[in-house]
């Protein structure tokens, strides 16, 4: 139950079209560029490629995730977020692709602090050099 006076914020960063990403290295991650939309928002904004939260500093946010993603070649392909350029600890969410040319789902739920002004994003990376990744889609969502 929501106490007197409490007012619950939310985002949602959602990738508009699809978008292909090559990771060159090996291990290293990746921006996953295209036009997102912020959808429905309050206390959030969107910036480039990224959700601004603009709420008060130090509070604690659920998030949840989702893609759908084919890959070029068999490989293991990893999604981060990541708030201010920094990886948040425990927000990798790993996916094996046995076969080139497949689509699959991937998903991640989680609970991360957030301070004014922060940037969320969400960056991809592989253990194959040169793999490439079509994101079909991308969606991340924050509530209180």
């Amino acid at each position: 139950m929501i106490g007197p006076g409490r007012e619950i914020l939310y985002g949602r960063l959602r990738l508009q079209s699809q978008t292909d990403v090559v990771c060159t290295n090996a291990g290293q991650y990746y921006v996953i560029d295209g036009t997102f939309l912020d959808g429905i928002s309050k206390g959030f904004s969107k910036g480039n490629n990224k959700l601004i939260y603009n709420g008060p500093s130090g509070a604690v946010y659920n998030f949840t995730g989702a893609s759908d993603v084919r890959t070029d070649q068999a490989s293991l392909l990893t999604y981060g977020l990541f708030i201010n350029d920094e990886l948040v600890d425990g927000a990798e969410t790993p996916h094996r692709f046995i076969d080139a040319d497949k689509t699959s789902n991937m998903s991640i739920t989680d609970i991360v602090r957030l301070n004014q002004g922060d940037e969320i994003e969400v960056r991809c990376k592989t253990d194959t050099a040169g793999a490439g990744y079509r994101v079909r889609t991308l969606g991340i969502v924050f509530w209180s």
